[in-house]
């Protein structure tokens, strides 16, 4: 049953940066949209 845990660790750990490259490249895009295009 360790390697279930483990796996379910992983899995949130996963799913933890998933939404922190997501709010990553939101981020980035507005930074973009606000500096002005040369």
């Amino acid at each position: 049953m360790k390697t279930f845990y483990y796996l379910q660790c992983f899995l949130k750990l996963g799913g933890f940066f998933g939404k922190l490259h997501l709010y990553f490249t939101r981020f980035m895009r507005c930074c973009q949209k606000l500096r002005p295009q040369k």
